[in-house]
């Protein structure tokens, strides 16, 4: 997935945006929640005027951060219990 995104990175940077998707979007069928590649996805498809592509994008991308979000919540959670009940 990160090799996919470098190249789109270096595909965008010669504005082929066309191309410069289809390497974030092979990112993302490899790595489905890979914030990067959703990231540049969402910024592409807005530059295209595609906003309603892009629009399902940054639902996913905030789906994402949402998850990572309470993944590190609950991991803060079990960590202060862990340190509570050592002393």
């Amino acid at each position: 997935a990160e090799a996919q995104i470098m190249m789109g990175k270096l595909v965008e940077q010669e504005s082929d945006l066309s191309g410069a998707l289809d390497h974030y979007r092979a990112a993302l069928k490899l790595d489905p929640e890979n914030r990067s590649a959703l990231d540049r996805d969402f910024l592409i498809l807005r530059n295209m005027h595609r906003n309603p592509a892009a629009a399902e994008v940054l639902a996913r991308l905030q789906s994402v951060l949402n998850s990572e979000l309470r993944r590190e919540r609950m991991s803060t959670q079990v960590r202060t219990s862990s340190d509570s009940s050592r002393n």
